[in-house]
Formats: C-alpha cells, structure tokens, sequence
C-alpha cells in the first residue's frame, strides 16, 4: 500500500466519523465504530469498516448509513477537494468475533487437555 493510500484511508476514517457523528442519527443505545478504510489503488473505491455495538442494530445501522452515502461522499468531497472521490461501500469489521471464536476454540482445547 503506497503511502498515499494510507493517508488517505486514515483522514477518510477520521472525517467520517466526525461528519457522522455531527450529522447522522443512529438508534439510541448503538454505538459505531469506524474501525478502518481501505482505498483501491486507482481511488475509485473505498470499502468503509465499520463495528457496530449491540449486534442486533447492525441492519439498521448499515441500513442508515447506505441511505445516507452519497451525503457523506458529499461532506468528505468538500474536506478533500478531489476530482473524484472515491465510492464508499460499507461493511462490517468481524475482527472481534473471530478473535472471540478463536478464543473459544483455545479454551475448548485446554480443558480437554
């Protein structure tokens, strides 16, 4: 990854977060987490990490934040001024559950030992 693109992921984690929690309303009692970016090399894409607490809002979270794409590539496009700005996909960071799968899997073993 060209150091470039890390910059580029890091101000699209930090602004989005800030525009989202400044401008967007999420269920009460959910908390999101913008947990990363990763840009394509030629920039035309950015899939958006996101972490999204209790479990059961995901649906909604991720529903609101597909309607709400173009207004936030909108709010970044005037931080950046590029061009074009990359197409934001959303997905979800599944990082801590396969941490606690894996965890599971090592205490299953150990008292079977």
């Amino acid at each position: 990854m060209s150091l470039r693109q890390e910059k580029f992921n890091s101000f699209i984690q930090e602004e989005l977060g800030r525009i989202i929690n400044r401008d967007l309303e999420m269920p009460l009692g959910s908390l999101l987490t913008i947990v990363g970016a990763d840009t394509a090399p030629d920039l035309k894409f950015v899939k958006v990490y996101v972490s999204v607490l209790p479990e059961n809002y995901r649906g909604t979270v991720l529903a609101i934040l597909r309607k709400n794409t173009k207004k936030l590539q909108q709010a970044l496009n005037k931080k950046f001024r590029t061009k074009v700005f990359p197409k934001i996909q959303w997905a979800v960071d599944v990082t801590e559950e396969k941490a606690m799968a894996i965890e599971a899997l090592l205490d299953k073993i150990k008292k079977e030992l």
